[in-house]
């Protein structure tokens, strides 16, 4: 019969138990959807609509972005690479810094042109250069918002630019937001940057939270009108590192108000912590016919809980761990999970894996790890017969 070892573990986390979060303290937002999250432990601390689809305006340049950061990894581009501008990128509409034909721009300042002033004429040469067209970059977009989980998501041009089939979410948004700061934190700079400047003109960062917040890190807003006022913001500090999506507020400066208001809602009442660190051992599991004859167990990321502010203390883990794997283990193989219980409620489950590969064994180690596993099975047997 299938079966899995139950261990529970004692949390290793114990503050007073004073509680920091009531709904009083939230704030009150003048926008149609909004969602504030903690990155590191993808927990949502509170959100409205977040599932209501919306035109998200320049927050698709968001996507554009880490479309584009995914094709420069994988064919090793550096950013100081230099794109030829052509004249197609000229007839587009909206924010630009106009560049002219035959102009030879860096991939990363045409990148942080991107989101600092959502430059479209930008965002059309980096899609031309890197996918071939603006189609080309629209489809690499929509699949990776599926491998997102963004499933209220849909694109149809790089830009922003005003279209009724274009469509997102606070939740999705948030899922973008997380899936930048996790896999391309070398590119972080680009969002903080607070003014460009292209041919003598100075452009500045319409994200007012970099100036509002001093810890702010990013994204990207787009306060415009005709799509909405929206922004996707972060914030960082010591473990709480928070996203904030607000989508449709009704002016620019409810907009800044109300992530500013929840970003502060957030740091006054919850905490971030490291509950295990990435690839620590959390169990040992036998291996049958191996090379070893156990496989250490745990997380390969680290792993991180958001809960309100001096009640860790009641924080439960559950470890469920497979009660034996036969050789060959590959290294990120399933084994087990790890529930994690507040007030005795279910608030996240996450995946543990093999850490190491287990090869198969050679003709001695697979006669040992037989006899093993019959000592074990009588060893079994004769507790059952004394019950």
């Amino acid at each position: 019969m299938n079966w899995c070892l139950r261990l529970l573990l004692a949390s290793t986390i114990f503050l007073s138990p004073a509680w920091g979060a009531t709904p009083r303290d939230l704030p009150k937002v003048s926008a149609r959807a909004w969602l504030l999250k903690d990155i590191n432990s993808g927990y949502i601390l509170s959100s409205y609509n977040e599932h209501l689809p919306l035109h998200p305006g320049g927050l698709t340049k968001l996507m554009s972005g880490y479309a584009l950061f995914q094709v420069l990894a994988k064919k090793n581009i550096a950013l100081n690479h230099e794109i030829v501008i052509d004249g197609s990128v000229q007839a587009t509409s909206g924010p630009r810094i106009f560049l002219q034909p035959g102009d030879r721009i860096r991939t990363d300042s045409l990148l942080t042109a991107m989101f600092v002033h959502s430059a479209n004429d930008a965002t059309l040469a980096l899609a031309n250069e890197y996918s071939g067209s603006e189609k080309m970059l629209v489809e690499k977009m929509n699949r990776q918002a599926r491998v997102l989980g963004m499933t209220r998501t849909r694109f149809t041009n790089v830009t922003g630019l005003p279209d009724t089939s274009q469509a997102s979410t606070a939740a999705d948004l948030s899922l973008l937001a997380q899936a930048i700061t996790r896999q391309f934190p070398q590119h972080q700079d680009m969002f903080k940057t607070k003014k460009i400047r292209h041919y003598n003109l100075n452009y500045f960062n319409r994200n007012a939270i970099l100036w509002r917040d001093s810890n702010a890190s990013g994204l990207m807003a787009s306060p415009y009108q005709n799509t909405g006022y929206h922004l996707v913001a972060t914030s960082e500090q010591n473990n709480l590192n928070l996203a904030v999506v607000v989508l449709g507020a009704t002016n620019e400066q409810r907009l800044f108000e109300a992530a500013q208001a929840l970003i502060d809602y957030g740091r006054r009442n919850y905490e971030t912590t490291l509950l295990y660190p990435a690839r620590k051992v959390l169990a040992e599991i036998p291996v049958g016919q191996g090379n070893a004859s156990t496989v250490p167990v745990g997380p390969l990321d680290n792993l991180y809980v958001t809960l309100p502010k001096g009640a860790f203390s009641q924080l439960e883990a559950r470890l469920e761990v497979e009660p034996q794997l036969t050789a060959p283990v590959q290294q990120g193989e399933d084994a087990g999970g790890l529930t994690l219980l507040f007030k005795q409620h279910v608030i996240a489950e996450h995946p543990l894996v093999a850490l190491e590969p287990v090869s198969v064994g050679n003709a001695v180690q697979k006669t040992w790890s037989k006899f093993r596993n019959w000592l074990q099975q009588d060893a079994g047997n004769q507790s059952t017969t004394e019950e």
